[in-house]
């Protein structure tokens, strides 16, 4: 059980930008805004939103810090969308360590 809490306090450590980004409501609403209309500029975004353009683009530079959203340049413009793929394998393996230590408790 010793080597689950290690592993969860390990995890934690390394992906603190993704868990930390993903703990804030309205980038959980970006994330769900750019799963459903990928490739989409701050503008765009921010038109879907009740959020003020300096908020969204805040929120859209800590998800782009924690590794969340790919940016693609296009002219002058940024097109965001969400990068969920590499920090899935994180979760899953907190997920992992989490039910042993649940079932161990159980």
């Amino acid at each position: 059980m010793t080597s689950d809490y290690q592993a969860i306090r390990d995890l934690l450590q390394a992906n603190y930008l993704v868990f930390r980004a993903l703990g804030d409501k309205q980038r959980q609403e970006v994330l769900f805004h750019l799963s459903e209309s990928p490739n989409i500029t701050v503008g765009e975004l921010t038109a879907m939103m009740t959020l003020s353009r300096p908020a969204v683009s805040h929120h859209i530079k800590v998800l782009k810090q924690a590794g969340l959203l790919s940016e693609q340049k296009r002219g002058v413009r940024m097109y965001y969308s969400p990068r969920l793929k590499p920090s899935l394998g994180a979760m899953k393996q907190l997920s992992s360590h989490v039910s042993a230590i649940e079932s161990e408790i159980i």
